[in-house]
């Protein structure tokens, strides 16, 4: 038979182990709800870097010459990988 002092110690271990469990598991909501924070932050910036390399290439400003085309077109492709960049 086990001791009053042996059960409450089991007890405490248990709700050690469940406090931690909890703690890791609010953990892991918080890092899932950042990443996906990002991921959408992310998504947003690539599509406005997508959207001022058009408008670039559609106006063509005096001041955008080759060196920046080739520097925007290495961002684009960067960030869209290898799909191919006009």
């Amino acid at each position: 038979m086990k001791s009053k002092f042996a059960t409450e110690r089991n007890v405490q271990d248990r709700t050690a182990k469940q406090e931690q469990a909890m703690t890791r598991a609010a953990i892991k909501r918080g890092t899932e709800a950042e990443i996906a924070r990002l991921r959408n932050t992310q998504q947003n910036l690539h599509e406005a870097l997508r959207m001022l390399f058009r408008l670039l290439e559609i106006y063509s400003p005096v001041w955008y010459d080759k060196r920046f085309h080739d520097q925007a077109k290495a961002a684009l492709k960067s960030v869209d990988g290898s799909r191919e960049i006009r």
